[in-house]
Order: C-alpha cells, then sequence, then structure tokens
C-alpha cells in the first residue's frame, strides 16, 4: 500500500480520507467566498468602471477563486462514486441511498427558501412559481439554485457512465476527454472572445457534433474526478517531487492571473461576463487546486476541524445563502467593501457549519442537511 493509498482510505469503506476531506471542506469555503464576492460587488460594465483598479482585482480575483468550489466538488464526485462496482442491486441501492435523499431535501429547501424569500426579503409567495420550482420548470432564484437540479440529472446516468469508464483504456478515455473539452470548453471560449473583441476569421458557431450524452461540461469534471482516482498512485509518485509541486504551482498562478485579467478585459469592453465553469481555463484551474491540496500536509486539530467541515459541508452549502443575505441586510454595505467581504464570508461559514453541526444532532433534521458520518 503506497502512501497515498494509505493516507486516502475510501469513504464508502467507512474510513475517512484527509486528502478528500480537505479537498471538501476546501470547496465548501470557496462556495461561500464567491457568493458573498457576487452578492457584494457590481461586476458587470458599469460597477467596473466605478471601481479603484485595486477594487477591481479585489473583487474579481476573489470572485474567480471562489468558481473552484464547483469544479472541486464534482471532481469529488466523479473520485467517489465512478469507480465504485455496479449491479442491478447496487445501482437501485445507489438511487435509494444517493439520489432520492438529495431530491427529498432539496424539495424541502424549495419550501425553505420560499419562507426565507417571503420573510426576509418581503417577496409575495405565489403557489404557482414554488410548484414549477419544486418540478424543476423554473430557476429556483437562489444563486446556488441551479447545482442540485444539475447532480440530480448527473445521478439519474451516473451508474452506468461508471460502468463504461470503467472499462476504457486510457487511450481512449484521454481521446474522448480531450474531444469534449476541445469542442465544449475551447470552442465555447473561444467563440466568447471572438464576441468580445469584434474577431471573426472564423465560423465557429456552428458545432455539428452533439456531444450532449457525454454529459457535456459537468460530465466532463466528473470523469476528469475518476481519472484522478484511477491514476492516484502515479499522481503521487509525481507531486512528491518538488519540481512537479513547483510546476504545478506556477500553472495555477498563471491561469488565476489570466482569467482574472481577461474578465476584466472582457467587462471593460461592456459585455457583461463573469468566467463560468464552462471557460477553457476552469479545469485546468480546479485540477491544479485539487493536486495541491491533496499534498498539503495536515495534523492534529486541523485535521479534525477540516474533517468536521467536510461531514457537514452539504449543510453549508444548502443555508449559506441565506445567512450571506441576513448579515448583508443587519451589517449594510461598508466603505471598505474589502474588509466586509472577508468578515462576512468567515462569518457565514463559521455561522453555517455551526448551525449544520447542532441541526445535525436531530434526526430530520440530520437527514434535511444531507450530513455525512464522521
Amino acid at each position: 500500500m503506497n502512501e497515498l493509498e494509505r493516507k486516502q482510505k475510501t469513504e464508502t469503506a467507512g474510513g475517512r480520507n484527509e486528502c478528500l476531506d480537505r479537498i471538501r471542506a476546501a470547496a465548501t469555503f470557496l462556495v461561500v467566498l464567491n457568493h458573498t464576492v457576487q452578492l457584494m460587488f457590481p461586476l458587470h460594465p458599469d460597477g467596473i468602471a466605478r471601481m479603484s483598479g485595486l477594487r477591481r482585482l479585489f473583487g474579481i480575483g476573489l470572485f474567480t477563486a471562489g468558481r473552484l468550489g464547483v469544479p472541486l466538488f464534482l471532481f469529488l464526485s466523479g473520485y467517489l462514486l465512478l469507480p465504485r462496482k455496479y449491479d442491478a442491486e447496487r445501482i437501485r441501492r445507489f438511487y435509494r441511498h444517493n439520489l432520492i435523499p438529495l431530491l427529498v431535501s432539496w424539495e424541502a429547501w424549495c419550501l425553505i427558501y420560499e419562507a426565507y424569500m417571503v420573510w426576509w426579503l418581503q417577496t409575495p409567495f405565489r403557489v404557482g412559481q414554488w410548484f414549477r420550482r419544486a418540478l424543476f420548470l423554473e430557476y429556483e432564484g437562489m444563486p446556488h439554485g441551479w447545482y442540485i437540479p444539475m447532480i440530480l440529472g448527473v445521478y439519474l446516468f451516473l451508474p452506468f457512465v461508471a460502468m463504461g469508464v470503467q472499462q476504457m483504456e486510457g487511450k481512449i478515455l484521454a481521446l474522448l476527454l480531450g474531444m469534449v473539452y476541445l469542442y465544449r470548453f475551447c470552442l465555447e471560449s473561444a467563440n466568447l472572445l471572438m464576441d468580445v473583441f469584434h474577431v471573426h476569421p472564423w465560423n465557429l458557431r456552428e458545432l455539428q457534433l452533439d456531444l450532449n450524452f457525454s454529459g457535456d461540461y459537468y460530465g466532463f469534471y466528473l470523469v476528469l474526478g475518476y481519472c484522478f482516482w484511477r491514476y492516484r498512485g502515479k499522481l503521487e509518485n509525481i507531486m512528491k517531487h518538488a519540481w512537479s509541486v513547483m510546476g504545478v504551482t506556477a500553472a495555477f498562478a498563471v491561469s488565476t492571473v489570466f482569467t482574472v485579467w481577461i474578465q476584466i478585459r472582457i467587462l471593460q469592453a461592456n459585455y457583461d461576463y463573469n468566467v463560468w465553469y464552462t471557460f477553457f481555463i476552469m479545469p485546468v484551474l480546479g485540477s491544479c487546486a485539487f493536486l495541491l491540496l491533496c499534498r498539503l500536509p495536515q495534523t492534529g486539530i486541523l485535521r479534525r476541524t477540516v474533517t468536521d467541515i467536510s461531514v457537514h459541508s452539504f449543510g453549508v452549502f444548502l443555508m449559506h445563502v441565506m445567512v450571506i443575505g441576513v448579515l448583508l441586510r443587519q451589517m449594510g454595505l461598508w466603505r471598505n467593501l474589502e474588509a466586509e467581504c472577508l468578515l462576512v464570508t468567515v462569518l457565514t461559514f463559521v455561522i453555517s457549519v455551526a448551525v449544520t453541526k447542532i441541526g445535525g444532532r436531530i434526526p430530520l433534521l440530520k437527514e434535511l442537511l444531507l450530513v455525512k458520518n464522521g
């Protein structure tokens, strides 16, 4: 058993995986950070034009960092769920223990969000609107409301995707991933940049190859997470070397600087765009973050804290936007927006973890908050 396998016992076997706990905790914090920045900073062309250069860098820099939360979560799903062996009974078990609890919890949270909007945001309750949202016929209205419906859609076919990728040779898997990356990430990014800067040397808009059955963008992140599991031994050996860590860190830094810079240029060109998970740099940034987080040392009280956050991560995800809304309503917007943003992020994170931990001791709330076993 090599070092990676020793310290990364799979959670499905009942042990805690330090590396994955660390990534899950980081992803949870980054999602909170992303939505805090999104709700506090006017990241649109008019707002950017009124900002100082330093505030612009701060806002877009933290927003970009926060965008890494979702790729990390998807990597984790692929790492943990795609390597499993599935037969008829295990597929039924997956639906019973993964898909259905998530669906039931989300339906309950849709009602909670409606109550929050009525009570705190003073918006009228419309039965028809809630009904459409509960049936996935209308966007939930919260900044994170798209994620759970997306995951539910992915979960529907995940066991069958798992059976397929497990049988693929590495070269075939790399070819398919490369094709999806080229046509879905690079092509869309090229179209975006040509639109922004009014460059149209080729007509790249009409993609004739239908790749929807591949799982599209989010399926790509899931399968990439599976590749991290499949080649974990090789990656562990590579990341033992200082030059590898330096190379991955350099790639992460350069990619981050480019992503922040290009967002500023796009907004300055009067084009309303914030980087999304389809941007061609995002898989690179997410992969670098995944590898570097696995490499970090972790001991003592830090290990226990990270595990605790990981166990309660889903509850934090579900409630954090409401906590941000309450804090911002009470605090208002300070002149020092940067300091307030950091404070609100930390307070939201701590409060959400604490509430989830307390609520997780009550059986019904534990199911509602999807608290994992510690």
